[in-house]
């Protein structure tokens, strides 16, 4: 069997400039490179950049797969648009882990299974994979679970690296064609699927704001932030989607500290307010 590498990384939020892509065929002279993508095969030789550090500075994405099963699937997105404690709970020694970058995090996905056949027969659904940023962007952590499952599939896996497993996300039972497509790029079976979905509730994402709720909590909001949520979206500093989903976050959280403060409120007031005596009499006035 011939030696084989795959390379895809791509910009989603931002294209790349001219400039940019003068300095990406200077590490490359036979990758494919436009104001999106950098694609390149190799058949011999290897690859003379560092993943890891394109991502850092020009990419939101990356995908490489290599034909002696070794896997790798990086997604940028913005710290402020996710739950990091959350996020870092699904963490592992080897299948998955967070790496900060300035305003960035870059969620690195990685699995090698010595004796399983390394060539993708999904090679053409990078895409799909690719399409998991925006699940993380909304708040959907399912493939960071998924991944965490695969920590068992790894080649350096031990016993020892067990830790306390992490929350199991809702919705589990009913995989997305991405979700598929990222289970099989990280070697998962279908009984670690059907175990995963005997342990996940049905979807239970939080009640949608209404129109009313968005109106009053958008009033209540300092003038700064508006008027720097407005000039980074219009000076494209930010994509649409992750001001949105920065905005729904704080929304959630608001409403959260509503919720807790409210409940609080309520156990004080039955605590000091006094119990009324009923007082029983046997006699009639």
């Amino acid at each position: 069997m011939s030696e084989y590498q795959y390379y895809w990384f791509e910009a989603i939020d931002k294209p790349l400039t001219v400039q940019q892509q003068k300095e990406l065929r200077a590490i490359s002279t036979r990758a494919e490179i436009d104001s999106r993508r950098f694609v390149n095969e190799y058949h011999f030789g290897d690859f003379k950049g560092k993943p890891l550090e394109l991502m850092k500075k020009y990419f939101d994405a990356h995908v490489y797969h290599a034909c002696w099963a070794t896997r790798v699937l990086m997604l940028k997105v913005p710290i402020k648009s996710v739950d990091l404690k959350l996020a870092e709970k699904y963490c592992t020694k080897q299948t998955f882990e967070i790496v900060k970058s300035g305003a960035n995090l870059i969620f690195c996905f990685n699995i090698n299974i010595d004796g399983e056949d390394g060539w993708w027969e999904d090679a053409d659904e990078q895409d799909a994979l690719i399409s998991l940023r925006d699940d993380i962007l909304n708040g959907d952590y399912r493939c960071l679970y998924l991944a965490w499952l695969a920590r068992k599939r790894d080649d350096d896996y031990r016993e020892k690296d067990d830790g306390v497993s992490p929350p199991v996300p809702t919705g589990l039972c009913k995989l997305t064609e991405p979700l598929k497509v990222f289970a099989g790029f990280m070697y998962l079976k279908d009984a670690d699927l059907e175990e995963a979905a005997k342990l996940s509730g049905s979807d239970n994402n939080p009640k949608p704001p209404t129109t009313k709720e968005l109106k009053d909590w958008i009033a209540a909001l300092p003038e700064k932030v508006k008027h720097d949520t407005l000039l980074s979206l219009l000076e494209g500093n930010e994509s649409p989607q992750t001001v949105h989903r920065t905005l729904l976050n704080r929304f959630l959280k608001d409403r959260q500290k509503v919720k807790r403060a409210k409940a609080e409120s309520t156990q004080s007031m039955k605590k000091t307010c006094p119990k009324r005596q009923l007082k029983k009499s046997s006699k009639r006035p």
